[in-house]
């Protein structure tokens, strides 16, 4: 049978399939101008003071040097933007990518421990099992995607709110995209069986799954039901993600990768949120080398997540948010093994296209010489000391509020308890 009589035969069966590298999805209920949003862990506690927070080799008001391997006069700037000149790809990254930037220093992290750091940092509470951000805006806003919520690592717990989805073989993808041929990755091989028979299997599939689920009465596991009748009508829609990988070949190693899969994913209609991992950032022993390594990898990774979504095929660039952000930072001092330690104080990156709402070039909040958070004012996010501390609880409760998710019955279930509010835009 022809490929395009297939695709008419699945048509008239209401059967999702990808023609021609267009996503023809009836599960998404995502809007066309939702954003999609990654988030970037870097995993261990990062040295932010290499990043956007750099203080140099000056003597501080205690009598020493949050950092020996730059000065001070060396210190790079990109339009309002601060950053350490010691990573080797940090002048092309921010001078590339500072107008939509924002960066946010001197976060009051509550917490020195790396669970409760993860979780705080990218679900905005310090509460065991709460959802990560990216969980409760995929399913928000696009639940019923087949792949609506995938993780590369970092926190990504997601309390069931919708299944996370894990690529990291795309070559095992295949077996799934084309379970009828005997060579998964052959467009030419041979078929298990005819067409035909596989439209009435996966009818009969379909059947037998509406029936189950209208029997069943139990929330969780009718949800849990949802969740599995929607991954089996997207099978044939994730074939859209194998047409949009091939415009990102070759797919490269660790973040580039995981980058372009996601915007493969994205841009195939079937996913709504992703996150991106780099490890390494737990520099208890030699602090700088180990810290500008990972930084450099952390920042290529982010930039390669950008230039896939500027792809001409791709083209998702301006619907992209991406926030990158740690478990906590690192010491001012140095340990004896020219380490730094567990620090409470941290930093986090927004980056997007201005146009959809939130301001680049531009630093806010800010810390001391000895890289203790210093006080915002919360309605100008001007520096003041009689103001109040950045929180991760702050910052998640306006990315609700920006995401227009906080009525969601999902993540009502998990409040974010805080006095104050701050407005990012």
């Amino acid at each position: 049978m022809e490929r395009r009589d297939f695709i008419k035969m699945c048509s008239v069966a209401g059967l999702g399939v990808v023609s021609s590298g267009v996503p023809m999805s009836k599960l998404a209920n995502a809007g066309d101008k939702d954003l999609f949003w990654v988030f970037v862990s870097a995993g261990g506690g990062w040295e932010h003071t290499h990043l956007c927070d750099p203080k140099g080799d000056t003597i501080n008001s205690e009598d020493y040097a949050v950092n020996l391997d730059f000065a001070e006069g060396d210190i790079g700037v990109a339009g309002n933007i601060e950053y350490a000149p010691v990573v080797p790809f940090s002048k092309e990254f921010f001078d590339t990518y500072h107008p939509m930037t924002t960066v946010i220093r001197g976060i009051d992290c509550e917490t020195n421990g790396h669970d409760t750091g993860q979780r705080n940092t990218f679900s905005g509470r310090l509460t065991e099992n709460t959802p990560c951000f990216g969980a409760l805006y995929a399913g928000a806003v696009a639940g019923k995607l087949p792949m609506t919520f995938i993780t590369n690592g970092g926190y990504s717990y997601t309390g069931g709110v919708v299944a996370p989805t894990r690529i990291g073989n795309t070559a095992a993808l295949q077996a799934l995209i084309y379970p009828n041929r005997v060579t998964p990755n052959n467009e030419d091989s041979e078929k298990y069986l005819s067409d035909k028979s596989m439209i009435r299997i996966r009818e009969a599939l379909t059947a037998r799954t509406e029936v189950m689920r209208d029997d069943q009465k139990l929330p969780r596991i009718n949800n849990a039901m949802d969740l599995l009748y929607t991954s089996r009508l997207g099978m044939g829609e994730i074939a859209g993600l194998d047409e949009y990988l091939k415009y990102l070949e070759p797919l490269g190693n660790g973040m580039e990768r995981q980058a372009k899969i996601i915007l493969a994913s994205f841009k195939a209609g079937l996913s709504q949120s992703a996150t991106m991992s780099r490890g390494g950032f737990d520099t208890h022993g030699n602090s700088d080398q180990g810290t500008t390594n990972a930084l450099d990898s952390l920042l290529r990774g982010v930039d390669a997540l950008w230039k896939a979504a500027a792809h001409k095929d791709i083209d998702l660039a301006d619907r992209l948010m991406v926030v990158i952000g740690s478990d906590f930072g690192r010491t001012p001092t140095y340990n004896a093994a020219m380490g730094k330690d567990h620090w409470s104080v941290g930093q986090m990156l927004l980056q997007t296209n201005p146009s959809n709402g939130i301001k680049g070039n531009r630093t806010i909040g800010g810390t001391t010489d000895t890289l203790k958070y210093r006080k915002v004012n919360p309605n100008t996010l001007e520096l003041s000391d009689s103001g109040v501390a950045i929180r991760n609880s702050m910052i998640h409760k306006w990315f609700r509020k920006f995401a227009k998710i906080e009525d969601d019955k999902n993540v009502k279930l998990y409040p974010i308890a805080t006095e104050n509010e701050i407005d990012l835009s």
